[in-house]
């Protein structure tokens, strides 16, 4: 098992009052009675799908949420650095373990040791989407309290108070897609996510579900001196091709895009319509060349 998750403060470790069933998740092909070692005593170059993720690799790491373990067995790197499918054993420390000290806020759950028996294998090549990792450890995500979880039941993100004091509101955070990871949108609500992709438009229209998908623009055609066009899901009809785009698009999804990212939508909308493009060329038939505003 590895490290990973928001706001944690690191402690001095302290013994754990937990008397298990202990899980780690992690090396596949391992047996009964098998030893699990620091990856310092093993020779190996710790490595970890985690952003930033802090990891002493003096020390074997256990938990007794299984579903932590399953996540943390799907994120598994051998001794090169390659993802493999890891698997979930349930073992027995042959120390006392400690509190975690980077989960201190969850000290039953989130526990180390210098060496532990595995016990028996419960699971084997365990392959999870990132969603599915996200709802197995959502308790323990947290806002640096453990009363204000990052994710709500749905995966829609929950803004800390840090985004609240920057103006960040559930409007904006409903609009993005569930269990988006907490690396991938900052405390304005900026989606750095974005600025890391090679393209940056096309993951905005990941990230927000919502844009240009419940509307569908026909252009008007009978009158040549003066073109119009209509929405024949809800019937609104618009003045002109910039108008019509901006509908089509989501007016309210753009709006808060531009305002969370201090950009103008002017500018925007220009270049959502080429993503939205390139993902489905038919639905933007009606547009003819570019759009101003």
């Amino acid at each position: 098992m590895g490290k990973g998750s928001r706001n944690r403060k690191q402690r001095s470790p302290e013994p754990s009052s937990s008397t298990g069933p202990y899980f780690h998740g992690g090396v596949p092909g391992k047996e009964p009675r098998d030893l699990l070692l620091p990856a310092t005593q093993l020779g190996f170059r710790y490595n970890y799908h985690a952003l930033g993720a802090p990891y002493d690799p003096g020390w074997v790491y256990l938990t007794t949420d299984e579903g932590v373990a399953s996540a943390y067995a799907s994120r598994y790197l051998d001794g090169h650095g390659r993802a493999i499918p890891g698997d979930v054993h349930e073992v027995q420390p042959m120390d006392r373990p400690q509190v975690d000290p980077d989960y201190y806020l969850f000290p039953d759950i989130f526990l180390r040791c210098k060496k532990a028996r595995i016990v028996r294998t419960v699971a084997h090549g365990v392959v999870l989407a990132k969603s599915a990792q996200a709802q197995l450890e959502r308790p323990y995500v947290v806002w640096g309290s453990a009363d204000l979880p990052v994710w709500d039941e749905d995966g829609l993100v929950l803004p800390s108070d840090q985004m609240a004091a920057n103006g960040v509101t559930r409007q904006w955070t409903t609009m993005l897609r569930p269990w988006l990871d907490t690396a991938d949108i900052d405390a304005r609500g900026r989606l750095t996510i974005a600025r890391r992709s090679d393209d940056m438009w096309r993951t905005i229209l990941n990230v927000i579900p919502s844009l240009d998908r419940d509307c569908q623009i026909q252009a008007n055609t009978r009158w040549r001196r003066h073109r119009s066009y209509l929405c024949i899901t809800c019937g609104h009809h618009l003045d002109d091709s910039f108008e019509a785009a901006l509908h089509q698009l989501g007016g309210d999804a753009v709006t808060l895009l531009a305002s969370i990212h201090h950009w103008t939508i002017p500018n925007v909308v220009p270049e959502l319509i080429k993503a939205a493009r390139a993902r489905n060329s038919s639905r933007w038939k009606w547009l003819q060349g570019t759009v101003t505003n």
